[in-house]
């Protein structure tokens, strides 16, 4: 931050889109009425806005949003693993203009969510797709360098200190200031809600970025409301005295305007009925809705909606765009379905395991030289105590061919000492022994997929020829991947095993460094 802040001028620039909002973490309270004043504000004039808060739940913000038990029990950190979709974490107020996604349970912290890749993905989407976002942030939060470059700049909150966070500063918002100034004359002004009005039923969106939070359009008025020139003032009240007409002796026109127009209309009905007219229009308007209901296929869909308080739309079948320009007046937990983007292709899962962390580290729980009695103490361990990878991978031990057990895929010695030490507590490991921690970081790679049935497909397929398989998993754009192993092994020379068991059946794999996370195995 500048050495002296500007006072922010409740605008920001035309192509201001990424927007950090910095406030002190001990004045996290009062920021938070401040964060809601200028994300209001903006989203009134702009639309598609949204607020993350990247502070771990609970958090006041959470409790402003009217989210604090879905905040706790889950939030971007969950949908950026990819054990979420966005539409479960998206939170609309009925009378709020964007959509807050909170933190949730973050177990790394502030730190862990703002560094996360995924996080600066799915920033890079809402910024290709012109949306607005605020990220909430305090102080002591560190963006990563990525994230740092996608923030078009940031507003000071309260009494944060003013330093240098790396980005152009658009304001400073004191506490005594926060009110947003009311429009200037001449100047177009905020439509106002009218709280005793229903909001109108808001139509099904393409769940993407761009959606999020973009407004349905306000309904037409009915031709009841519309003024009628020729029909003069409206009707007196009931209780009213009665008026004078002009001519003492002239009888009223009113009912007979009223008896020809109504029999006019059942003329026009019944020679609409008999030709078809009905059909027609109401065919063309199903092809109009239709044709609305279609969208783009170049702009890439991903999960998004404001929810709250209500039952969340399921139906992924019927997705509407939306005008441009238009602002969301949509009643709090009404989810848009998802368009289903294409799956990335194996080069863009294959780049994200390179970038993941290696894992090297098992625990050895024991060896059997008859697969089919390995197989059943899987089974058995599974069942005591569950939660934890457990595979096998052949092995030979003085040219007898052995099936190992081993579990966990971790990153370092301490981790698979601590796993060790876990498995020996409740019985799956007989003792806790250095011995038993291997530095197994090479693995045969048999695919890497996009869903979740794909691997455990290609797992009961490998099964199915005698190759024990098993998967780790990473993120692509904050949703899982996950790559087949066979085996884990010290070296080349020790993996011979496995390697002869893959041309038996057929099968063509490289060896490879493990890398990814581990997650519970299943029978």
């Amino acid at each position: 931050m500048s050495a002296a802040a500007v006072p922010f001028t409740w605008e920001l620039p035309a192509d201001a889109r990424i927007v950090a909002l910095v406030f002190e973490h001990s004045e996290a309270g009062r920021s938070a009425t401040v964060v809601d004043t200028i994300a209001t504000s903006i989203a009134r004039r702009r639309g598609r806005t949204l607020v993350l808060n990247s502070e771990s739940a609970p958090s006041p913000l959470d409790e402003l949003a009217g989210a604090p038990e879905r905040a706790e029990s889950r939030g971007m950190a969950e949908f950026l693993a990819g054990q979420s979709r966005l539409a479960r974490v998206a939170v609309r107020r009925a009378d709020c203009p964007y959509v807050y996604l909170p933190a949730g349970q973050v177990p790394e912290g502030v730190v862990g969510l703002l560094e996360s890749p995924a996080l600066a993905r799915f920033v890079s989407r809402v910024k290709e797709e012109d949306g607005t976002l605020f990220i909430v942030m305090s102080e002591r939060g560190q963006p990563s360098p990525g994230l740092i470059d996608l923030i078009d700049g940031y507003i000071a909150v309260g009494s944060v200190p003013l330093e240098d966070h790396g980005m152009p500063c658009y304001g400073h918002v004191p506490f005594e200031s926060s009110v947003a100034p009311t429009p200037a004359p001449g100047s177009e002004p905020a439509p106002a809600e009218d709280a005793a009005k229903p909001r109108p039923e808001p139509a099904p969106a393409r769940e993407s970025v761009k959606d999020v939070a973009e407004p349905l359009p306000e309904p037409a008025p009915t031709a009841a409301a519309e003024a009628d020139p020729e029909s003069g003032p409206d009707p007196a009240p009931v209780d009213s005295p009665p008026t004078p007409g002009k001519a003492r002796h002239r009888r009223p026109r009113g009912p007979l305007v009223a008896a020809l127009a109504i029999a006019a209309l059942a003329v026009g009905n019944l020679w609409a009925y008999r030709n078809g007219w009905f059909d027609n229009a109401i065919s063309r308007v199903g092809s109009m809705i239709a044709a609305r209901n279609e969208a783009p296929a170049e702009v890439p869909a991903a999960e998004t909606t404001p929810v709250e308080d209500g039952p969340a739309a399921e139906d992924p079948g019927t997705p509407t765009d939306l005008p441009e320009g238009a602002a969301l007046t949509a009643p709090p937990e009404i989810a848009a379905p998802a368009s289903i983007p294409p799956p990335p292709d194996e080069s863009a899962v294959a780049a994200a395991f390179q970038s993941a962390a290696e894992r090297p580290y098992s625990v050895l729980l024991g060896s059997f030289s008859d697969p089919a009695e390995a197989a059943e103490r899987v089974a058995e361990i599974r069942t005591l105590h569950g939660g934890v990878l457990y595979f096998m991978a052949p092995t030979t031990i003085r040219e007898v061919r052995y099936q190992r057990i081993l579990a966990g895929a971790v990153a370092s010695e301490a981790e698979a000492s601590a796993l060790m030490d876990e498995l020996a507590a409740v019985g799956v490991a007989q003792e806790a022994s250095a011995w038993l921690l291997r530095p197994v970081r090479l693995a045969y790679d048999l695919g890497v997929f996009t869903d979740r049935a794909g691997m455990e497909a290609r797992i009961a397929q490998l099964a199915s020829v005698g190759i024990p398989a098993y998967s780790l998993e990473t993120a692509l754009d904050g949703m899982p991947v996950f790559r087949v192993y066979g085996g884990a092994y010290e070296n080349e020379a020790a993996a011979t095993p496995m390697s002869d068991a893959l041309d038996a059946a057929g099968e063509s794999a490289p060896l490879i460094v493990r890398r990814g996370a581990a997650t519970p195995s299943t029978p």
